[in-house]
């Protein structure tokens, strides 16, 4: 029978295949532009067509590095008609100004794309609020998840404590209720001028126990789907040297700001060059040695 020592080299790499797979996301949309640019240049009209979307993308892609998103963007007022005509639904309640900007500037400002993501959106708020605090207790009991203080820049900082994760107990619809609830409570305590979200990712001690695929997978459509452009940097903290090494290869599909967002850490100390260690959890600043059974 082979050990846990035997089994995790290769565990790693399944898990950085699949977090690379992931971090690829974005790349079939930046390669469908370029590629009918490149068709295009066959035909007049639809070089033009594509020009434009170009252009367009390009424009989202700036617009995406300010904290909240210009209120002048192009076709942006058409979205807000199409949203305004829902304004007796309490369905679309909780879609405010700034988050049909977030999802336009997710859509690269086509406000087609926009507005089915949002209808969306409706539709999945209104089968997940009101969370029941009876559903996600178990999650909030195990601590995994740590919404506290702010970066040097005056995000939120939310931690995720990969070691208090155990795939064998956990419910997925109570992980993914608590993530909605922090990042919620994370959003309501930005200060004035501040609309993302700083995320820490905190590997050390990853064993058996915690590889999650579903969970991660989960997450990060959640993240994009539901909260777009809220992620202002991803810091990984104590992962294998092989993610890095993947990371170089994937992140040359992404465009600049995408990959500028994830970041790998050696240790918790490194962090503190953008968070105040009076600012970070006990938890975060512990040594951590031994992997979990």
């Amino acid at each position: 029978m082979r050990t846990m020592g035997a089994r995790r080299p290769r565990l790693l790499c399944i898990i950085a295949a699949f977090f690379t797979s992931q971090l690829l996301f974005a790349a079939p949309r930046l390669s469908a532009l370029k590629g009918s640019a490149m068709r295009g240049s066959r035909d007049q009209s639809a070089a033009l067509v594509s020009l434009q979307a170009n252009s367009r993308f390009e424009k989202a892609i700036a617009y995406e590095a300010m904290e909240t998103p210009p209120d002048d963007m192009e076709g942006l007022d058409a979205l807000r008609e199409l949203v305004a005509s829902h304004k007796d639904d309490p369905k679309w309640a909780r879609v405010d100004d700034d988050r049909v900007k977030r999802h336009f500037l997710a859509s690269k400002m086509d406000v087609e794309t926009a507005y089915g993501k949002l209808k969306k959106l409706v539709e999945w708020q209104s089968v997940m609020f009101p969370i029941d605090p009876e559903l996600i207790k178990p999650e909030v009991e195990t601590g995994k998840l740590i919404l506290q203080g702010h970066d040097k820049d005056g995000h939120p900082v939310l931690y995720t404590i990969c070691r208090r994760h155990n795939r064998f107990e956990r419910d997925v619809n109570g992980c993914i209720s608590n993530v909605v609830s922090v990042v919620d409570k994370a959003i309501g305590s930005m200060p004035p001028g501040i609309g993302k979200i700083l995320l820490v990712f905190d590997a050390r001690g990853l064993g058996w126990k915690q590889i999650d695929l579903k969970m991660i997978r989960e997450a990060i459509n959640l993240l994009q789907d539901r909260y777009p452009v809220r992620a202002y940097r991803l810091y990984a903290v104590g992962l294998p040297s092989l993610f890095g090494y993947l990371w170089s290869f994937a992140k040359n599909f992404l465009d600049p700001l995408s990959a500028s967002k994830v970041v790998f850490l050696k240790d918790m100390q490194e962090l503190t060059e953008f968070v105040e260690e009076a600012e970070m959890p006990a938890e975060v600043l512990a040594k951590i040695d031994a992997v979990p059974a």
